[in-house]
């Protein structure tokens, strides 16, 4: 699995020098294709949401699966709660970013935008707080949460602070979200492989990653 990791953080730095390239090289208009809504006139158009999307759909999917497999009693009721919560919290963020509802929803109502991703990230906060054993969680998915944390942040900051047109403003806000959403997809990763290994060791089975 650490050649697995290795390759997809290898594609996925490349697929970002590539972006700010295209934009220090081209202009603002070409990378904001790749950036944008999903229909449009050019090849790859919108394929950073894309990519966003299904990051954010198959960790909800994963979430969905360790619900299904943790068993409902005693503190395990909380797991079982913490990955409900987050697959019904990624599966809205996916579809948030397939439809732009905040835009939409920032448009109609004369509200920030960041108080939709706000919102997002308190829910986040609380099903942590409240229903995570934190302490439990593998290392590495620590590391991949932490990562996907700090790049929301860098989202956000260059939403509310940046200039429009700065130079790399528009790559910087919509690859950390991209950074955040496949980090968030690795952390559900890890967690599901503890989760299957918890049940092996539960049944008696031997751990063939050993």
């Amino acid at each position: 699995m650490n050649h697995l990791h290795r390759i997809g953080f290898g594609a996925l730095i490349m697929y970002t020098v590539a972006l700010f390239a295209v934009e220090k090289f081209t202009s603002f208009e070409t990378v904001y294709h790749f950036m944008t809504d999903i229909k449009g006139p050019v090849p790859y158009y919108a394929i950073n949401t894309s990519l966003s999307t299904f990051f954010l759909g198959a960790a909800s999917l994963l979430f969905l699966f360790q619900w299904s497999a943790t068993p409902r009693s005693g503190r395990r009721d909380r797991r079982a709660l913490f990955a409900l919560g987050q697959c019904y919290l990624f599966a809205f963020l996916a579809l948030d970013d397939r439809l732009m509802a905040h835009e939409h929803f920032a448009w109609i109502t004369g509200i920030h935008e960041i108080f939709w991703f706000g919102s997002a990230a308190l829910a986040e906060a609380a099903l942590v707080l409240l229903l995570a054993d934190v302490a439990k969680w593998p290392r590495r998915a620590v590391h991949c949460f932490v990562g996907a944390v700090g790049a929301f942040g860098i989202m956000m900051l260059t939403d509310l602070f940046v200039p429009r047109m700065l130079l790399w403003r528009i790559c910087f806000e919509d690859l950390a979200k991209l950074w955040a959403a496949a980090l968030l997809f690795m952390f559900a990763w890890e967690l599901t492989l503890e989760r299957i290994t918890l049940r092996r060791e539960l049944k008696g089975e031997p751990d063939e990653s050993s």
